[in-house]
């Protein structure tokens, strides 16, 4: 089962993301701009999930939750050039460039079973 979470949606993942014991080598995640992950950095996820993160946030520094995140068992962790939002093409943020890119590279890792789907 592929999860993807935008946001809040990231955020609920990661939150879940050591406690789904019984689907552990069933899950992969992906978590964009999921900014209160840096309130729960206790989470050792039992399943993948790639963590995406924007330039910036208004409200606390991506380049230390990165870093913070970087090396965790499970957790593949980037940063895109984009604004939070940008996969959202109702958000002020939208950027047309960083969505195509984002799904491109979604249906890559499908397509060369680099994430299961279910």
């Amino acid at each position: 089962m592929l999860l993807i979470g935008f946001s809040v949606g990231a955020s609920a993942i990661w939150n879940i993301a050591d406690r789904l014991i019984d689907a552990q080598n069933q899950i992969t995640a992906i978590g964009y701009y999921g900014s209160q992950i840096r309130n729960n950095l206790n989470v050792a996820p039992i399943f993948p999930i790639q963590l995406i993160f924007p330039q910036q946030e208004q409200h606390f520094s991506v380049a230390e939750l990165t870093e913070k995140l970087s090396g965790k068992i499970n957790i593949d962790v980037s940063k895109v050039p984009y604004a939070h939002g940008f996969m959202n093409k109702l958000s002020d943020n939208y950027d047309k460039a960083g969505y195509l890119e984002q799904v491109n590279k979604i249906r890559h890792q499908i397509s060369t079973r680099e994430i299961n789907i279910y």
